[in-house]
């Protein structure tokens, strides 16, 4: 029995190492709130209660002297509703500030800190008060959603910040919300969907710098200064509606990459001495790791769907569905790191086997073994995704390129008085 007891503590040390210190007074606890809610995040059961029990019998199996958690799925989650926001904002900063912890010779992509941006929709059950709440989103017929948008830190392959709301919140909004989390010597990545002369104008502001990619939703206009004092290839976003606000242009470097039908316009602040070319199209094509994410979360875990009948039950399922992913991602990269390996290249799907395999065991050394291993097989692909025979619900069209046009006599008089007025 006591050999079985120090399988555990050694089990519950590894995981507790990037664990908060929280209290462990009362029923539900802070401690066993958190743990349970994390561990439920990992299991392979569908329902709700069974995640719940086989979470529970794991936090007991691990921290036997603790007080013993509550007996229900409902206690649990009135518990986790009653607590709320503070216990996630806290994970939240704890796990942030565990990135920051990382090698930064490890994080750097061509000598930045870069961060893509990117959202997407997680249904919930159609319960009358998810679609009071929730509202409908997306396609016609679709259900209850939630809009989840994720800032992933690309060198590490990690979440680093995320916000949640009803499937009809703009991604804009989130990530307006997220900017100030940024470090400030970061660079942030975005698809199409994101670029908009306020975000521009408000990272140049604060002076922080982007990478964007801009389409047809976007006019930009050549010749609104002179090249000598704007720079090569660099051209204005300045929408009708902003110049008759008074609301100064914001000046680019556009970077063209790619050839024929597979060009790229992409939108920067920072010059070619900074970030040539080659670097911003390598940079950008990394802007994909945040969209395995989605993938890695609803489809290899397993989490497409939410259980949850009602909105603020839904709401806190997801936040412990998005930490449970974190942690998991934080404890694979480090143990990648502990071997010499790229801590971006960890597997969701071996991570999260070798999370089960410790809990299901009470081994310290599986846990350590398997996320020691717990690498993504780069192979390069032989035939095209679309080859495949399954059905393909989203027919998007592309972007396309931004609307170029030269700048008349108007705007630039319109422009040169404005500059005029801020010296």
């Amino acid at each position: 029995m006591a050999r079985k007891v120090s399988y555990s503590a050694a089990l519950a040390s590894a995981i507790g190492a990037l664990l908060p210190a929280l209290s462990t007074t009362g029923v539900w606890s802070p401690a066993a709130l958190a743990v349970v809610a994390l561990f439920s995040a990992w299991s392979a059961e569908a329902s709700l209660d069974d995640r719940f029990e086989d979470a529970r019998d794991s936090y007991r199996r691990l921290w036997p002297r603790r007080r013993a958690p509550g007996r229900t799925y409902n206690g649990f989650a009135m518990a986790l509703v009653r607590v709320g926001q503070p216990l996630v904002a806290l994970f939240k900063d704890h796990f942030r500030s565990l990135v920051l912890r990382f090698d930064d010779a490890l994080v750097r992509v061509e000598g930045w800190r870069v961060f893509a941006v990117d959202g997407s929709r997680v249904e919930a059950p159609r319960t009358a008060s998810n679609e009071r709440t929730l509202g409908r989103a997306g396609r016609k017929k679709t259900g209850p959603q939630f809009m989840l948008t994720v800032l992933w830190q690309v060198g590490l392959g990690q979440l680093w910040d995320y916000r949640i709301g009803p499937g009809v919140t703009s991604e804009r909004r989130h990530l307006d919300a997220m900017i100030g989390r940024l470090p400030h010597d970061a660079l942030l990545v975005a698809d199409a969907g994101f670029a908009s002369h306020a975000l521009l104008e408000r990272m140049q502001r604060e002076g922080r710098s982007f990478l964007l990619r801009v389409g047809g939703n976007l006019r930009l206009l050549r010749g609104l200064m002179d090249v000598e004092a704007a720079g090569p290839n660099v051209v204005h976003l300045w929408p009708d509606e902003k110049r008759r606000l008074g609301r100064r242009p914001v000046a680019v470097r556009l970077v063209v990459v790619g050839e024929g039908r597979n060009k790229v316009f992409l939108a920067t602040d920072l010059g070619a001495d900074r970030l040539s070319d080659q670097e911003a199209a390598r940079i950008y094509r990394m802007r994909w790791g945040v969209e395995t994410f989605f993938r890695g979360f609803k489809q290899t875990l397993a989490r497409r769907k939410l259980r949850s009948n009602s909105p603020e039950r839904a709401t806190y399922e997801l936040h412990w569905l998005m930490l449970g992913y974190w942690l998991l991602g934080l404890h694979a990269a480090a143990a990648l790191v502990e071997r010499g390996h790229a801590p971006g290249s960890w597997s969701v799907a071996l991570a999260r086997k070798a999370a089960r395999a410790a809990l299901r065991t009470n081994s310290a050394r599986q846990w350590t073994r398997r996320l020691g291993g717990a690498r993504r097989e780069e192979r390069p692909r032989t035939s095209s995704k679309e080859a495949r025979d399954w059905p393909h619900k989203k027919h998007d069209p592309p972007c396309g390129p931004p609307d170029l046009r030269d700048a008349d006599a108007t705007q630039r008089r319109a422009a040169q008085r404005l500059y005029a007025m801020s010296t």
